[in-house]
């Protein structure tokens, strides 16, 4: 990749999700959240976001309705599409590249169930892209880190080494287009994320890490939800 060239910033929203683990009648990112819906907040990021140039949302399809309605009440600066999601998370990012034209675009691959995502880490991903193929924002693991085998404990691992990932995750599309036309379908499917995608289909990438930020909170089950409502209140939105 010839760092430095830059294209388009695109911002690619992943909201596929059914939310099994909320426990809701409807997927986590139509939930409400202090008055809006999950989505909204992540859309509304992207679309006040000065360098961004437009957003590609992949959602399910069962829900189709619904998420438009949300995308065009949130987006109203950018253009925006909607496409289907794919079985699985590197499905939904392949059908969201298929959609992009511009061969040197730079891509934001965003959870749309991170609504606490604010600028300046947006920003960090972007400015840290010039300089390398992908780039994932992390923050500390606070837990103990434990290897198991079945219920036996094999190995605790150092907490310092090992971090968490966050989104939203940079990458530059002929570096995705790429990685996806070296792997199978089973490999696309097996692994949980592009970065792993990414290094299997070529182990020289470099992937550099950001500081991420411990309020950009992924919705996964009803408690996640409490504390991002909780924030919002905090912070007055």
């Amino acid at each position: 990749m010839n760092f430095g060239q830059q294209g388009p910033l695109i911002g690619v929203v992943l909201a596929g999700g059914v939310g099994t683990r909320f426990g809701a009648a409807q997927p986590k990112q139509l939930a409400r959240l202090s008055g809006h819906t999950v989505l909204s907040y992540s859309l509304r990021a992207f679309d006040a976001h000065p360098e961004t140039e437009r957003i590609v949302i992949a959602a399910n399809p069962e829900w189709g309705a619904e998420i438009e309605e949300v995308v065009s009440d949130a987006v109203r600066r950018k253009p925006w599409k909607i496409v289907d999601a794919g079985e699985h998370r590197n499905g939904s990012v392949l059908n969201a590249i298929a959609s992009v034209e511009s061969d040197d675009a730079r891509l934001l691959v965003h959870d749309g169930v991170r609504p606490l995502v604010d600028h300046s880490l947006i920003n960090r991903v972007v400015e840290a892209l010039e300089h390398a193929d992908a780039v994932i924002p992390v923050i500390d693991s606070i837990d103990p880190i434990v290897k198991t085998r079945g219920n036996k404990v094999v190995k605790f691992t150092r907490r310092s080494t090992h971090l968490r990932g966050q989104s939203p995750q940079g990458f530059w599309l002929k570096t995705l287009r790429e990685a996806f036309a070296r792997s199978s379908a089973e490999e696309q499917q097996t692994f949980g994320t592009v970065f792993e995608l990414l290094q299997n289909a070529d182990p020289s990438a470099r992937i550099t890490t950001v500081d991420g930020d411990m309020n950009n909170i992924k919705i996964t089950v009803p408690v996640d939800h409490m504390i991002a409502g909780q924030l919002l209140l905090n912070w007055g939105r």
